[in-house]
């Protein structure tokens, strides 16, 4: 279709369609018109297939058609906008390629970050100084563009008269979370200009906004440092038009099927119980922290009153959760380092820790490494055995989250078959030998006369001697002899073991060889080992107990840690010496082709296995076998490790003919990442380990990817059920952190708005793990983002206020390992007291061992890998979904008087209750805020009915759920009543009332010296009369020197300021 044509249609369709909305908006003084794209396809199919596949010259065309109607001088240009683009042209984010240049699509996502709006050149005049033409130059890069030469020739400098602006604006769009699926959200830069960046435009794209924009995808050149231009594009969205989407409660389709599901919930006889019983189905007891949370679900009703003062609705939640933890003798795999064991990476609790550790990558541009930061042990916890497919074994705790497909989930959740994820490969880049660690024997006399080397470094020739000596060898158990068994078919080794003891330690092998068939029996450390000879059998024995001695570790049938500390060469040659003597090789047969170690002690299996996995081979472990079946890591066998032996390289040259015959038919050539699990059970109780990997969160121990902190899972089977939900770690997924932020603007220059997690979740669930690892900056704006729900920044010339009407539901570490409950909650978690206190309720999530609680929870773990149907909740995820979705948006119940009356005589009695010291200082059992708290419960206990009045029987709900939370974490040990200040505060009402009574003793003890120094006994000693223990005065009078109410002058001596 010609361009004339074009505007043509165009002004037929605004004129029949149209007209009159033109005329307004020119009368209002706008500069658009929103045109529907479904009415324009009814009028002309070809002028719509062709704004599709051409979209900025059909816009032209469009804004052409306007100019030829009869308007006001003063509108210059007029631009169409369109709204309603079929379905067809809808692309999600992540979908975006090359392949959508220039067409027109339509995108969905929430604004992640936005720009400041400045004007943009699209066109400059200049003046010739020689002939006066004047040149017109469009702007269409990024760079400014000059003219180079005039029509009449001349070159240089030209004189600048004028230039074109429009306003210009750049956003971050994000794609959802419903489109995520698992997967990283993935951004794309959009561009609005003109009346897109107008003031009331400007309130639709405000940070954390759901939107839906309709433009072209272009593309724009990234400049290199060197000041040229890359061969790589960045795509970006030029925005022809935007619509606001409601990403809140309303965006849940409810049909008439799902409201009879609700009605039918809503009247059981209890419909609390039955939807906590379906929360999380498959995790063990803590009913009343899944009640509360179905209450947070529903929430409380927002309140504004005549003054214009807001009293917010939602519920905010606290756990404080035990972290996760594995065995001691777990191999962690550190990057620069091999692999360890666990409990040799630390020595005591909460001790600093700054290792490499290996961890997955999420993409090509990720770290394969991350930095640890301090050291856990945990003494005598209860334990689970998990063992996967291939034979590896991991002992944890039930809290201990593993990767999934799904996702991280706990050791207790997880059912037989299910697959975690592994790692294929384990990455070495050890270049350094290990010191051996061997010294000289001496005997009492002196030195003994042996012309033996000590080797100072684990070469591979030592290695090798490793190798076989733990494959089929032994050490005498009184330290005189070692012997190197070898078969009469592989004599040939005889030669190469003699020249390996004479290279590493100079000594000179005896060889024995016996022809008769006879039984041998071996004493060794891990037991008996019984074999029979039935052809000739050659023994090397070394006489030397300098040689013995320092290699008697290896009576125990496990690798060496020295061995997985050194480098690949090592490894190799460790490795085909250890193959070599107990292992074998078959290319037909009962072995089918494979590669295969014996061995009586499965630990020394799983050792091998780990090894091998350097390499990325995959072996299974099979009874008393460790086999290697797979073509490609049986050709990685060949060519990194081999054997030694003429007679079994010349076996595995057979089996390397026959993996090649075999290979078209094998279907996967690609090593496992994923293996199911084969067994689950309940392991005794013994001393854990684990360490903080702050960014990454994970670590490879056993070949398995392991979460370093175990939180609670409910926090994610939350963004399950939540109509709108975000997860996110107290670091914050980006640079804006959990709030907002303003950021470095990448995209147009200068600085952008960047919303946070709470901001994101406007009208919806933030759920936050490691709450108390959050950045300094944030805690501030976590004050007002609770309270008040928004987030106010005034950074870098940005003064703006953000919504964040977010129920915020959290989890956070003690600051010492586990919840200790006669300590102080303000001292155990790293937060600020003010901001603990924004917190409506508070559970401490305990492992506390028990045997009943464990006997319950090993039958009910057990009972669900038996049956997993039972892990499934009554009511689906999808139903209870859209039951709080509807009860949050559609009910709104009133306080009935009978309520109100409950809650009051509550909050009296409690109020009244705290007890009285001599000094006369009273405990504060309950304040305000618990009040409010109890209000919000009390409506989401009628929600939850659907009921319009909130009765007595909700009240109840909900000062059981308060009582309940207060007795967990406000009681006060010494006096047994409850006190707010162990939450809010450092000091409860008997500290105070110490504090105060210690004051006054130092006072008196002034007066009775008449000296200004008072010695410390002294304090202890009239302490004690009035009931305060040594401890308490010592406690105190630190705190008393914090706070500079006292110093000490010298040693054993206090003293007022």
């Amino acid at each position: 279709m010609e361009v004339d044509e074009q505007i043509k249609v165009f002004r037929e369709f605004i004129e029949q369609n149209y007209y009159p909305q033109l005329l307004e908006a020119v009368r209002k003084g706008n500069s658009f018109i929103i045109l529907d794209f479904s009415q324009l396809i009814k009028f002309n199919t070809d002028i719509t297939e062709e704004i599709l596949e051409n979209p900025e010259e059909l816009l032209k065309a469009a804004e052409l058609a306007i100019k030829d109607f009869d308007l006001p001088k003063k509108v210059v240009k007029f631009t169409v906008r369109f709204l309603n683009i079929p379905d067809s042209q809808k692309v999600l984010i992540n979908e975006i390629r090359s392949k959508h240049l220039n067409k027109f699509i339509c995108v969905e996502g929430v604004v992640r970050q936005k720009s400041d709006v400045r004007p943009h050149v699209t066109a400059a005049k200049f003046e010739c100084p020689s002939c006066g033409n004047i040149l017109n130059v469009l702007q269409l890069d990024t760079k400014y563009k000059e003219p180079t030469r005039c029509g009449c020739g001349r070159k240089g400098k030209f004189k600048e008269i004028s230039k074109e602006l429009v306003d210009g604006q750049g956003l971050v769009l994000e794609e959802t979370s419903d489109d995520l699926d698992g997967a990283q959200p993935k951004r794309i830069n959009v561009f609005l200009k003109d009346d897109l960046v107008s003031p009331f435009t400007e309130r639709k794209t405000s940070p954390g906004s759901r939107i839906r924009l309709v433009g072209w995808v272009t593309e724009v050149p990234i400049a290199l440092r060197s000041g040229g231009q890359s061969t790589k594009y960045e795509l970006i969205i030029e925005a022809n038009s935007i619509e606001p989407l409601e990403d809140d409660l309303t965006n849940v389709k409810i049909t008439d099927h799902d409201m009879e599901e609700i009605r039918k919930i809503a009247e059981s006889p209890n419909p609390l119980y039955l939807l906590s019983k379906s929360l999380a189905p498959s995790i063990h007891g803590h009913d009343k922290i899944k009640e509360a949370i179905v209450l947070q679900l529903a929430g409380g009703c927002r309140k504004t009153r005549p003054d214009g003062v807001t009293t917010r609705g939602d519920m905010h939640m606290l756990l404080i959760g035990d972290p996760g933890c594995i065995a001691g003798d777990s191999m962690v795999s550190l990057y620069h380092k091999g692999m360890k064991q666990i409990k040799e990476i630390g020595k005591k609790h909460l001790q600093p820790l700054r290792e490499l550790v290996t961890k997955i990558r999420k993409s090509p541009k990720d770290l394969p490494y991350d930095y640890t930061s301090n050291f856990q042990i945990y003494k005598n916890q209860p334990t689970l055995k998990l063992i996967t497919e291939t034979g590896k074994e991991i002992i944890c705790t039930y809290n201990q989250p593993f990767l999934t497909k799904k996702g991280w989930c706990r050791a207790d959740k997880l059912n037989l078959d299910e697959k975690i994820r592994v790692m294929p490969k384990i990455p070495n880049y050890i270049k350094a030998y290990k010191k051996t660690g061997f010294v000289e024997l001496n005997k009492s006399t002196g030195k003994l006369k042996e012309n033996v080397i000590i080797p100072k470094l684990v070469t591979p020739e030592l290695a090798g001697l490793y190798g076989y000596v733990l494959g089929d060898g032994s050490v005498h158990p009184r330290g005189y002899t070692i012997s190197c068994y070898i078969n009469d078919e592989e004599k040939d080794l005889i030669p190469k073991l003699s020249h390996l003891w004479k290279e590493t330690f100079n000594v000179e092998g005896k060889i024995i060889t016996r022809k008769e068939s006879k039984k041998r029996t071996i004493k060794e450390k891990n037991g008996l080992r019984e074999f029979y000879s039935t052809k000739s059998l050659h023994s090397l024995e070394i006489n030397s107990r300098q040689v013995t001695f320092n290699l008697s570790f290896l009576k125990e049938k496990r690798v060496p840690q020295l061995i997985f500390e050194s480098p690949l060469k090592v490894i190799s040659n460790f490795l085909s010496w250890l193959f070599e003597a107990d292992g074998c090789t078959f290319s037909t047969g009962r072995g089918k082709t494979s590669i295969q170690l014996k061995s009586v002690y499965p630990s020394f299996l799983r050792d091998v296995q780990l090894l091998l996995l350097y390499y990325g081979i995959q072996a299974r472990i099979i009874e008393d076998n460790l086999c290697v079946r797979k073509s490609r890591d049986i050709n990685i066998f060949a060519k990194k490790i081999g054997f030694v032996s003429k007679k079994k390289k010349e076996k595995l040259v057979a089996t390397l003919k026959e993996v090649k015959n075999k290979n078209d038919q094998q279907k996967r050539k690609t090593p496992l990442r994923y293996e199911k699990i084969s067994l689950i059970e309940p392991f005794k109780k013994i001393d854990v380990y684990d360490f903080e990997v702050p960014k990454s969160k994970c670590f490879i121990a056993n070949g398995i990817i392991c979460h370093n902190s175990g939180k609670s899972q409910l926090l994610k089977r939350i963004t399950k059920i939540a109509p709108k939900a975000r997860f996110t770690s107290g670091k914050g997924a980006t640079a804006a952190g959990l709030t907002a932020s303003v950021v470095k603007d990448e995209f147009l220059g200068g600085w952008s708005l960047e919303a946070g997690t709470l901001v994101l979740a406007n009208r919806g669930f933030a759920v936050i793990d490691e709450m108390d690892k959050m950045n300094k900056e944030d805690r501030s704006a976590l004050h007002e983002a609770l309270e008040q729900q928004t987030i106010s920044i005034s950074k870098a010339n940005i003064q703006a206020t953000l919504r964040c009407e977010t129920t915020v539901l959290a989890a956070a570490n003690p600051k010492f390992g586990r919840f200790d409950p006669y300590d102080l909650i303000a001292n155990q978690i790293n937060l600020p007291p003010t901001l603990i206190n924004r917190f409506d309720l508070i559970f401490p999530v305990k492992d506390i061992p028990g045997r009943e609680k464990d006997e319950m929870m090993a039958t009910f773990i057990l009972d669900i890998h038996k049956n997993p149907e039972k892990a499934v909740g009554e009511i689906p995820t999808e139903t209870m979904k859209k039951y709080f979705s509807f009860i949050r948006d559609k009910i709104n119940p009133k306080m009935s008087d009978e309520a109100i009356e409950e809650i009051k005589e509550y909050y009296v009695s409690m109020r009244n209750s705290g007890s009285s010291d001599e000094a006369g200082i009273k405990s504060i059992p309950i304040t305000a805020r618990q009040l409010e708290a109890l209000v919000r419960l009390s409506e989401a206990a009628a929600k939850i009915r659907l009921a319009s009045i909130v009765n007595k029987n909700d009240a109840q709900k909900a000062i059981e759920l308060i009582d309940y939370c207060l007795n967990q974490i406000a009681k006060d040990s010494e006096t047994g009543k409850i006190d707010i200040d162990r939450i809010g505060s450092r000091i409860t009402a008997t500290q105070r009332s110490s504090i105060g009574v210690i004051k006054e003793l130092i006072s008196s003890l002034e007066e009775q010296l008449n000296n200004k120094m008072v010695p410390i006994e002294n304090i202890i000693e009239a302490a004690q009369e009035k009931n305060i223990s040594k401890e308490s005065v010592e406690d105190i009078l630190e705190k008393l020197r914090r706070s500079g109410d006292v110093f000490e002058p010298k040693r054993g001596f206090v003293q007022r300021l």
